[in-house]
């Protein structure tokens, strides 16, 4: 069975435990499209972080989503994070405009980046104007020259930003399946991922990490009294809002662009996408990830709670309605019932 295949497979059973008629599904995690195992060609292995920047983390999701996101997000976030592992400055990026100004003339050309880091431009006479080229040819015996050149990543820095989002709310679907797709206060975020040349989310909450992780994490972050979902990418972390904390933005207004340390928990959970049963996650007392679909389940889910201190969770069951009246009439079973004190 191809690999591919396996995979599908293990997400449409993930799929099942929310959607029973969908036993035989995909969903794509940001159009929320479900699309039956039958027409897996429409379903494509997607990149997480762009394979041009050296990415290696994969997931799934529609054709359509694919394409959209290679074209747009994936694009310049794929040429920033090139940029920044090369250590190269943003002159050495590969997208150009094919323009640039000498003394404020415009001419057509290119331009790069030498290894000594100085900078080299050529100017294509043939897509030049003449009357451009006769100036140039004046004032290069006259005067010193002064050259501007546009640098598209830097006008496309939301773009960039829209392709962080993109990444690390796939890194949590990666993680986590439908349990994280699930919850109602991300559907602001897809839909900004969605339309990547919209602004739905004012500011989004990219941050700096001290040191760059040559691994991408998922993990929970402490801002103040606030935890709060993050993946790290690079040099770049990216806050996302949990249940308890659906609206992050007064949380994290002052933190943009900053560069943060502070107490983080790192989650690991599902290879391949073997997600298993449906779970949430608490830390110390904020609901963290917590379904939609887990009030009133008819399935069963676990949550798993981190107290900041171990790196091991504790894993609580939590029991139906039904299960307990079933359970309380056992023969075996004693039933003490406790009025809190509330004073």
């Amino acid at each position: 069975m191809k690999k591919k295949t396996i995979i599908l497979k293990r997400i449409a059973k993930n799929l099942a435990y929310f959607f029973p008629e969908h036993s035989d599904h995909f969903m794509c995690p940001t159009c929320l499209s479900p699309i039956s195992l039958k027409l897996s060609h429409t379903i494509s292995e997607a990149h997480i972080t762009p394979k041009y920047s050296g990415g290696t983390l994969k997931t799934y999701l529609c054709t359509g989503c694919n394409s959209k996101f290679g074209a747009h997000q994936d694009k310049w976030l794929g040429e920033y994070l090139r940029l920044r592992a090369s250590g190269r400055s943003l002159f050495s990026t590969t997208k150009q405009t094919g323009r640039f100004s000498v003394n404020d003339i415009a001419v057509s050309g290119q331009f790069r980046e030498a290894e000594d880091g100085s900078l080299q431009f050529l100017i294509w006479n043939n897509k030049t104007s003449p009357d451009s080229l006769r100036q140039l040819d004046q004032i290069s015996q006259t005067e010193p020259l002064s050259i501007s050149a546009e640098l598209p990543v830097l006008r496309k820095s939301r773009q960039v930003e829209v392709g962080l989002l993109t990444a690390a709310y796939l890194m949590w679907f990666k993680e986590m399946g439908y349990s994280w797709v699930f919850q109602r206060h991300l559907d602001k975020i897809r839909r900004q991922i969605l339309n990547p040349d919209e602004v739905v989310i004012d500011q989004i909450a990219v941050a700096n990490m001290e040191q760059e992780v040559a691994r991408p994490w998922i993990g929970i972050i402490e801002i103040g009294t606030t935890a709060l979902a993050a993946a790290s990418i690079g040099h770049h972390i990216v806050l996302l809002p949990t249940f308890s904390t659906p609206d992050i933005a007064e949380s994290v207004s002052s933190l943009r662009g900053q560069t943060i340390d502070t107490r983080r928990q790192i989650l690991r959970y599902c290879d391949g996408h073997n997600f298993g049963q449906p779970f949430g996650i608490m830390y110390q007392d904020k609901a963290i990830v917590a379904s939609d679909s887990f009030s009133g389940a008819k399935f069963k889910y676990v949550i798993l709670r981190y107290d900041g201190v171990s790196e091991e969770p504790t894993i609580f069951y939590p029991m139906s309605e039904e299960e307990y009246q079933r359970m309380s009439k056992e023969s075996n079973v004693s039933q003490i019932n406790i009025t809190p004190d509330t004073k």
